[in-house]
């Protein structure tokens, strides 16, 4: 299926008298969509066009089921446009690239999201969103990965980029149990990961997160070590070895792709948990946050601003690679779930 949407959003006095505002979908469902296998290319280029939206569930993939059996690539190219009010309680409709007002189930597929415009999130539910699997790959300004009440990851390779905002995103709590995740976020006060105050509970898998902030990981439930390096330097090559002179971790961190230009929903606006409001400008410092199963207590090495060549990569995430040059210090990981290095 290759499916094409031109058509502008605008704005609608709705039946009940009140200022609405439309906008056009390539795939849209009043209720459910179950997307299990095929290939779909959406694209949505109007004014605050969708590419996928369902009003009450969302299931991508199947259990169990091979990743190339779905092949899903969305794009939204329009802008978000002003509906009304002003301020903090200004409301716009916006581009989302898949959207769901219920839960998101995504079990399996090879997905390519990429949202060109400010406002629009790249896998959005107004409720909760589970990642039980699947190889996905997300691009846009405002949060790559959004839900309103709970984040849930226990399996697939994700990688989620918000050039403006927040990498992942829960309005509520945000849970790693499994899988490989890069979540790659903004300068401050954005972040790779953010749940606000709530709780962010890591109990498995492998994570990286990077940004100008942050939130960090709830350690009363943590039962995983993670490193939060807040001396990281945007666009430099980092490496991760333990006593025994193994090497844990190699990857060169992102750069800082565009200024956050204020776009998303504020707060009291009519989409709650819409992604936010992300900040201006901020520093150019990074903070990085790095958590897997191979961490444990004792002492490790950190090198940075070496050179890594050889192996194979995903998003700068490297394998089978070899790491020299540059400088190193060492830390110690003890009870504490949550280590810190400067």
């Amino acid at each position: 299926m290759n499916l094409t949407t031109n058509g502008n959003g605008d704005t609608i006095t709705n039946e009940e008298g009140t200022l609405d505002s439309y906008g056009s979908a390539c795939i849209k469902a009043d209720y459910g969509i179950y997307l299990v296998a095929g290939t779909i290319t959406a694209t949505s280029n109007g004014k605050a066009g969708k590419g996928i939206s369902a009003d009450s569930i969302l299931v991508i993939g199947a259990q169990g089921q091979a990743d190339s059996l779905l092949n899903l690539t969305v794009t939204t190219t329009g802008a978000k446009f002003y509906v009304s009010g002003s301020g903090e309680n200004a409301d716009y409709a916006n581009p989302k690239v898949i959207k769901c007002d219920g839960n998101v189930y995504l079990y399996s597929g090879t997905l390519i999201l990429t949202g060109q415009q400010d406002g629009g999130e790249g896998l959005e539910s107004k409720d909760t969103l589970f990642i039980c699997g699947g190889l996905t790959q997300i691009n846009t300004v405002d949060d790559a990965i959004n839900a309103a009440n709970h984040i849930s990851i226990s399996g697939g390779k994700t990688y989620a980029h918000a050039s403006g905002n927040d990498g992942i995103d829960s309005n509520g709590s945000l849970e790693i149990s499994g899988g490989f995740t890069i979540a790659s976020g903004a300068s401050a006060p954005e972040g790779g990961f953010d749940c606000d105050q709530n709780t962010f509970k890591i109990t498995g898998g492998i994570l990286i997160g990077t940004g100008g902030d942050g939130s960090a990981p709830t350690t009363s439930v943590t039962t995983q070590h993670v490193v939060k390096y807040s001396g990281a330097t945007p666009g430099s090559a980092i490496c991760i070895i333990n006593s025994a002179n193994d090497t844990l971790f190699t990857y060169t961190l992102p750069t800082y792709t565009t200024t956050q230009t204020g776009g998303g929903t504020t707060p009291g606006a009519k989409e709650p948990g819409g992604g936010g409001n992300p900040g201006g400008g901020g520093s150019n410092s990074m903070v990085m946050f790095y958590s897997s199963p191979l961490l444990s207590t004792g002492t490790y090495t950190l090198k940075y601003g070496g050179a890594i060549s050889g192996g194979s990569s995903f998003h700068n995430y490297s394998t089978d690679a070899t790491y020299s040059g540059g400088s190193s210090k060492t830390f110690t990981i003890n009870s504490s779930m949550v280590t810190t290095v400067q």
